[in-house]
């Protein structure tokens, strides 16, 4: 392992990113770059899906700010495996690591009871064995106690005062309730890099824990976890995350609405080049990045059903005053009225396609912008490719031009560039009338024929795939990647199959962790757990098999204990005994107790936040000699699931109530 300082010093400075780009650019434009750049080849903020590259994939939402971030979690070894990674000579992790309550730090003596609490070690390592740090946190940081910790150190060996280190203290929202001192904020936020000399195709990490007492006491979470690598062949890479260099003819960069995704654009039709000098010796290069299709293209531009037509929207790259790379249509009207009449030349090119909207996107409707469609209302609209063209080039400077025409403004139609890497390709070295086929996994099973890796085929060949499960708990699910978009899986569904290989196609076998048939704690939460805007007072669940009775806890944080036990049920449900206030967060568990009364199984901490109930009017009169006296007579509004108390009252002794009518008696509302 190659121990830089920010292995042994992992919270140290780092460049800024202007300061990386000032460097990238001297080498691109005042010298011969160096065949090496930092590549971004996952990121993940935890908002949106968690994805199968991690063993667990629970999620969470911080009581203050409702951050989501992976976890929580406790004496637990969580993996994060990335395979087919593009060959490079050192990998660099970055992350936040969520100190959730009660850590205790190194072990130490209790100052009330004499005991000895702690260690609290947590780290973090590679698959193959070796730790990148191993240290403790302590979050106990009041009268009387008063805890160390080893962090920026490693464990053991080294004491520092709680939260050294740390870059937010305290923030997060978590509250932990000691013997002594009462209930204090009890949360940290540790940002930690490490640079690690790695070449192998797949990199697994590990994070794990122990010694921890249980989550709603020690926990901890995942969140902005970043894998970048040193591709020694790449020539220029950038994310746009700190802005777009002089490199570049427009450089204008905006954010996606939803994940906050910096990239160079937004464009219409315009021509936007990318310029980069003294290049090194050279007879390929390759091109690739991830093109934003936004809002209401209409791809080839079809008659709609009014007669009218719309597009071509065309979209192109290649060199500049050179060959074109693809010209081709995009159509983001994947709703279904709209999708009858509308058809996409990608992946194809303008005038040999017609594939329905979408097509070949690697994500979908996934950015946040939407568009108002006739027929259809306000619906999300947008589009990620990613693209990649290896080209014959050895001149020491490079002009790549991306374009569109026929698009009808931003706003309406638009689209931006991301990710853009140039690097040495050796491309040109390949046999004639060969294929790559890149084959990989999800975690759950390999591919067992032909294999995992890149396989060099003769062009047109048909080859037999299998995907085996590791074990009994895994399950093949289907085949993905762009031989299934491209239609070359004769059938993606099935685990024993076959792929045309005309071109080169990446193909991954997914798999899935099939579901435990015996529950002995309850699950499926209602609601949902993290679920928004919730009015309901009743809390549901899936009984664990061997229940005799449920004891419900509900509160205000994840510490549940007898003083929040808010029933105990027989059956998979309960009421909850008092109104919920709008925008609080609860908390709320299920213990299954068995027939014998002893045995428990305690369940998950789940979390909901309430929302402001839907209001319904109710109408109340009455006929004949009397009144309706309370709540009286009218209309009145009332929010939905409210038990209403009602009385009526004969003018005087001759006459007598005979009953209730009305819509509220016939559906049963009146008791």
């Amino acid at each position: 392992m190659y121990c830089s300082e920010s292995v042994r010093n992992p919270h140290r400075a780092r460049p800024t990113t202007t300061a990386i780009r000032t460097l990238m650019l001297m080498a691109a434009w005042l010298a011969t770059p160096s065949a090496s750049q930092a590549v971004r080849v996952y990121t993940n903020d935890f908002e949106g899906a968690v994805g199968p590259e991690w063993s667990h994939a629970n999620v969470d939402a911080t009581p203050i700010g409702t951050r989501r971030f992976l976890g929580q979690f406790c004496n637990d070894t969580v993996r994060l495996t990335l395979r087919n990674l593009p060959a490079h000579a050192q990998v660099t992790l970055s992350f936040d690591l969520y100190v959730i309550q009660s850590w205790d730090g190194d072990q130490v003596v209790d100052p009330v009871s004499g005991g000895t609490v702690g260690p609290d070690p947590w780290q973090v390592a590679l698959g193959n064995g070796e730790v990148l740090l191993r240290t403790t946190f302590s979050n106990v940081d009041g009268p009387p106690y008063y805890y160390p910790q080893s962090y920026p150190g490693w464990f053991p060996g080294t004491s520092h005062q709680y939260g050294t280190g740390a870059t937010e203290r305290n923030t997060l929202g978590y509250t932990f309730t000691y013997a002594t001192g009462g209930t204090r904020p009890a949360d940290s936020i540790y940002h930690l890099t490490f640079d690690v000399a790695h070449a192998d195709s797949t990199c697994t990490f590990e994070f794990s824990a122990s010694g921890l007492q249980g989550i709603g006491d020690e926990s901890w979470g995942l969140d902005n976890v970043c894998v970048e690598i040193l591709d020694e062949q790449a020539l220029y890479a950038e994310d746009f995350e700190g802005g777009a260099g002089p490199e570049w003819s427009h450089p204008v960069t905006d954010v996606t609405p939803i994940g906050a995704r910096r990239f160079l654009g937004q464009f219409a039709n315009d021509t936007v080049v990318l310029t980069l000098g003294a290049l090194p010796p050279h007879d390929r290069l390759r091109l690739s990045f991830d093109l934003f299709v936004i809002q209401s293209w209409d791809g080839d531009g079809l008659p709609d059903p009014w007669g009218d037509i719309y597009g071509p929207d065309i979209w192109s790259v290649g060199l500049q005053n050179g060959p074109v790379f693809l010209s081709t249509t995009f159509d983001n009207h994947h709703m279904a009225f709209h999708r009858d009449y509308h058809q996409q030349a990608y992946p194809g090119s303008y005038r040999s396609g017609g594939y329905t909207p979408q097509t070949g996107a690697t994500e979908t409707n996934t950015l946040g912008y939407t568009f108002n469609y006739p027929e259809a209302g306000v619906s999300a609209s947008d589009a990620v490719y990613h693209l990649s063209f290896d080209f014959t080039h050895s001149a020491s400077t490079c002009a790549l031009a991306f374009s569109a025409s026929g698009l009808q403004g931003i706003g309406d139609e638009s689209w931006g560039l991301d990710n853009v890497v140039v690097r040495l390709d050796g491309a040109g070295e390949r046999p004639e009338g060969t294929c790559f086929l890149t084959i990989s996994s999800s975690d759950g099973g390999t591919v067992t024929v032909p294999g995992e890796g890149q396989f060099q085929c003769t062009a047109g060949a048909t080859l037999s795939i299998k995907a085996t499960p590791a074990s009994s708990s895994y399950e093949f699910v289907r085949w993905t990647g762009t031989a299934v978009d491209f239609g070359k899986v004769v059938d993606s569904s099935a685990a024993s199959t076959q792929v045309h290989v005309d071109g080169d196609y990446t193909l991954r076998a997914e798999f899935r962790r099939l579901s435990p048939r015996v529950h002995l704690t309850a699950y499926a939460p209602s609601p949902a757990n993290g679920a928004q805007g919730v009015v309901s007072r009743t809390l549901r669940w899936s009984a664990g098999q061997t229940a005799a009775r449920h004891n419900v806890y509900l509160g205000p944080n994840a510490s549940l204990g007898s003083a929040t036990l808010i029933g105990r049920r027989t059956t998979a449900d309960c009421l909850i005994p008092y109104a919920l206030v709008p925008g609080t967060m609860y908390y709320w568990r299920v213990d299954e107790v068995e027939a014998d009364g002893v045995t428990i199984h305690e369940g998950e901490v789940w979390s909901f936040t309430a929302g402001a109930p839907a209001m319904q009017v109710l109408t109340v009169s009455s006929y004949g000699q009397g009144s309706v006296v309370t709540p009286g007579e009218g209309q009145f509004q009332i929010p939905q699931g409210t038990v209403l108390s009602i009385e009526a009252a004969p003018a005087d002794s001759a006459v007598q109530f005979r009953a209730w009518t009305g819509s509220a008696v016939s559906q049963g509302k009146v008791l």
